[in-house]
Order: structure tokens, then C-alpha cells, then sequence
């Protein structure tokens, strides 16, 4: 396509000179990958997690990221006759839960921690037996705000994971290439990028960029995140740059005074004349 600006990310920095419980550079981000052994108790009479699962040692366990097939849990398949598609060896459909003990450092105090799960099925967490959240998106990353519960000590974190048939909508279990028996999808566990994650208490949520080519100019929309109401204002620096091509281009930096108590801004970045336009021929990147 000719004729259009394609930003895949407009750079960003922020400079908030704000009264936030800690004062990082914005770009700051420490993590903690959960990778490693987890103990796993399979709720394999489907009669649900009993609440000394949360405290007592499991029974088996597994390495994530990974799935409780590559661990061999669950049922052994003996039905060799299938041929009309795809059949695991070791099946199994229902409630698994994951714990594991994490220590947390000093220096993640008074900063926003997350947890990040590139793919898993429908979850519901605990921390230290604490029930903190559920999330049901098996197509996109999960995200859990975790900054009230993982202070600097020793925390035991429980995942549960379940796959079976009333986690999710009837027209999706079943019926979908996504969450399937036939497609081997409709698997328990958890893979991709597994970590906890710490970043500064104030700082950037989300980031939306709208580019308009006639005017040359992009609308950033930026959530901002404070948990701190009484925090004063910060300054937004914006600026584009293109990077994967010969012709060298760069906006001059702008700056937006933001106000900590609206979450929400937005700012119109222009990029000017000598904007770079995309086509397949010359497809310049932002």
C-alpha cells in the first residue's frame, strides 16, 4: 500500500517530576523470571481447589513454561484408532494448581510489580493464600497487578489453571481451532514468557498511536498510572524517528504538562513535510 504512514512504535520518554514514592528513570524496568520447577495438584475428581492446596506441599510437580503433557500428567491416552486428527498422550482437562515460593528484593519496594503470562488458559491467583484476581484471555498475554501483595520477603505465589469445559464460552471449547482436542490447543499449563515484573509506581500504562497520512501527524493517546491521587504533575516528552531506512528522519521534541489525577492524555505529533511514507517498495518504520 502506498501512500501511508506505518508506525510500529512512536519512542517515548517520559520525565515525571512528580512526588512518587520512588524516583527511577522511567525506562527502568527489573524482572524475575518464574521459570523452574512448580509444584502441580491436578483436580483430577473435578470437585475443585480445596483450601489447603494453597499452604500444603503438592503432590507432583511441573517445569513451566510447559504443559502438563510434557510433564506426561493427566490420563494415558491407550485410544490408538484415531486418525481423523490429532490425539496427546497424556490427556487431561480441569483444574491444575501451581505454586511455587518467590523471594522478592529490597530494591522492588514502593515500585509497581506485575505478573506477565504470554499464554495460558482462564487463571485465578493467590498470594501467601490470598485470592487477588481472575483473567480469562487465552489469546492475548495476561497481566496481573500485583504491587499490593509482593513486598521485599519470601511469598508463595499459586496459579491456577483451568482448561476445561466451563472455562470458557460453549461456542469456544469444542468448536475452536484455538481450544480444540482434534488441534492438541485445549492444553493445561503455561508457556512463552512467564516473569514478575517491577517498574516505577508512576509511569506509563499504555500507549495508542492513531497516524493520519493526509495531515502528517500522529495522535499519541497515553494512560497514564499513579496510584498515588495526590501526586502534582509530570512532563511528557514525545519525538519519531525512523530507523530501518537511509533517509534519515527525526521530529523535534514536544512536551505536554500532565496532571497525575486525569490518567488519560493525548498529544498530536506532527511529523512534518519531510514525513517518510510507507509502500512496499520503501517501507519506512517509526
Amino acid at each position: 500500500m502506498k501512500n501511508s504512514i506505518k508506525l510500529v512504535a512512536l519512542l517515548l520518554t517520559a520525565g515525571f517530576y512528580s512526588a512518587c514514592t520512588q524516583q527511577l528513570p522511567p525506562d527502568t524496568r527489573s524482572r524475575i523470571s518464574l521459570e523452574g520447577n512448580w509444584g502441580l495438584q491436578l483436580d483430577t475428581a473435578g470437585t475443585g481447589i480445596a483450601p489447603d492446596w494453597l499452604t500444603k506441599s503438592c503432590t507432583d510437580s511441573l517445569f513451566l513454561p510447559g504443559i502438563t503433557d510434557m510433564g506426561k500428567m493427566g490420563t494415558y491416552n491407550t485410544d490408538m484408532t484415531l486418525t481423523t486428527g490429532l490425539s496427546r498422550e497424556y490427556v487431561f482437562e480441569g483444574k491444575a494448581l501451581y505454586t511455587k515460593q518467590i523471594r522478592i528484593p529490597e530494591e522492588w519496594d514502593g515500585t509497581s510489580v506485575r505478573l506477565v503470562m504470554e499464554r495460558t488458559k482462564p487463571t485465578t491467583i493467590w498470594i501467601d493464600g490470598k485470592e487477588v484476581g481472575a483473567n480469562n484471555d487465552i489469546s492475548t498475554a495476561q497481566q496481573y497487578d500485583l504491587s499490593s501483595y509482593l513486598f521485599p520477603g519470601t511469598h508463595t505465589v499459586a496459579i491456577l489453571v483451568d482448561n476445561g469445559k466451563q472455562a470458557v464460552p460453549e461456542k469456544v471449547y469444542g468448536s475452536s481451532h484455538a481450544y480444540s482436542a482434534s488441534t492438541q490447543t485445549n492444553w493445561n499449563g503455561i508457556i512463552g514468557d512467564f516473569y514478575l515484573e517491577s517498574a516505577p509506581l508512576c509511569g506509563i500504562d499504555e500507549i495508542q498511536l492513531y497516524p493520519d497520512v493526509a495531515k502528517k501527524v500522529v495522535t499519541a493517546r497515553v494512560t497514564l498510572r499513579n496510584p498515588d491521587k495526590g501526586v502534582g504533575k509530570g512532563i511528557l516528552s514525545f519525538y519519531a524517528e525512523a530507523w530501518n531506512t537511509d533517509k534519515q528522519h527525526k521530529t523535534p521534541v514536544q512536551t505536554i504538562e500532565v496532571d497525575w489525577t486525569k490518567p488519560e492524555q493525548e498529544l498530536e505529533l506532527a511529523l512534518g513535510d519531510k514525513a517518510l511514507l510507507w509502500s512496499e517498495f520503501t517501507p519506512a518504520l517509526y
